[in-house]
């Protein structure tokens, strides 16, 4: 409950603080379309401050959740994407298609809209077979600590790959990589912040029916079964 309070003071305060501190009477009135879209009140709130902070919410509700049900399912409060190497797919992942441009001589810059779409999509097919890894592994292996050593060893595996895309890139493909490796919600759009935002409330639903499911896996899938 406190912590649901204070995010949503942070949220609220990001809106009024920044590089330049707007008068909360222009922060709620460009909240509510009641000023002129023209003003540099509106294009502050609604163009810069407000997706970058929508977008900022939803990534910690995605991470927070996609956290939770790891912790649950390998039963491991260590558990996490980071450990189990599945952050490390998702990097090899956009590696693999911002890096072989240098290698089969194309551009993802040059194609700004695919681009995008691309890196989102090789994201995410680099952490589902990172973690396609791990469930097979972990349905084969009964303790939880040698999947999370083996998680690991995957990780630091995926990473030296990364490396040796690195090495072989050009400057331009291995700049964009970074600024990717660095993340940023500064590009962030109204649609796509809200986009996501609905993502994650969608998630949040899914999540809240499995809530039962997830509390008897706790204790054990044998006990988690006869349920």
């Amino acid at each position: 409950m406190v912590l649901g309070v204070l995010t949503l003071v942070l949220f609220v305060a990001n809106l009024g603080y920044g590089s330049v501190t707007l008068p909360w009477k222009s922060v709620i009135q460009g909240l509510l379309h009641v000023s002129r879209t023209d003003t540099p009140a509106w294009v502050i709130v609604n163009e810069y401050r407000l997706p970058q902070a929508v977008t900022a919410l939803s990534t910690g509700i995605l991470l927070s959740m996609s956290g939770l049900v790891l912790q649950t399912l390998f039963r491991n409060p260590l558990a996490g994407p980071s450990v189990l190497g599945i952050s490390s797919g998702a990097s090899l992942g956009v590696a693999v298609a911002l890096l072989s441009g240098s290698l089969f001589g194309w551009e993802m810059s040059a194609m700004p809209v695919v681009g995008n779409l691309a890196v989102i999509l090789a994201a995410l097919a680099g952490a589902l077979l990172v973690l396609a890894v791990i469930l097979f592994v972990s349905a084969r292996v009964s303790n939880v600590v040698t999947v999370l050593i083996i998680g690991i060893m995957l990780g630091y595996a995926v990473s030296a790959v990364v490396s040796v895309l690195q090495f072989f890139s050009g400057s331009e493909d291995l700049h964009a990589y970074v600024l990717w490796g660095l993340g940023s919600f500064s590009k962030a759009s109204v649609q796509q912040s809200f986009l996501l935002l609905f993502t994650a409330l969608g998630g949040m639903l899914i999540l809240f029916f499995y809530v039962k499911p997830l509390n008897a896996l706790l204790l054990g899938e044998q006990y988690a079964r006869s349920i």
